[in-house]
């Protein structure tokens, strides 16, 4: 049996999305401490304006205010606890 290492499994996901369609760009393009970076710190996750851009793009009539406060929604937690959390967005 072979066996698979966390760095073959990123690859084959990596192909598996560009496959669909997806663009890829290597996490070091994100860095906080780039000329132009997309995160304040390596703690911030999502990548706020590329969210918004896509929430804007894909509902082109929907006002700004209802965009901010769909970010709001998926950005905020409301549990300390990240399995809570997870299992909270998770859930339809």
């Amino acid at each position: 049996m072979s066996y698979l290492d966390e760095a073959q499994v990123e690859l084959v996901t990596v192909d598996y999305f560009r496959d669909l369609g997806y663009d890829y760009h290597h996490g070091s393009v994100f860095v906080p401490d780039d000329d132009a970076p997309e995160r304040s710190g390596y703690g911030q996750v999502v990548l706020m304006r590329r969210l918004r851009d896509a929430l804007t793009r894909i509902n082109p009539i929907v006002p700004d205010e209802a965009i901010e406060k769909a970010l709001r929604q998926v950005t905020r937690t409301d549990n300390p606890s990240m399995l809570v959390n997870n299992r909270a967005s998770t859930r339809g």
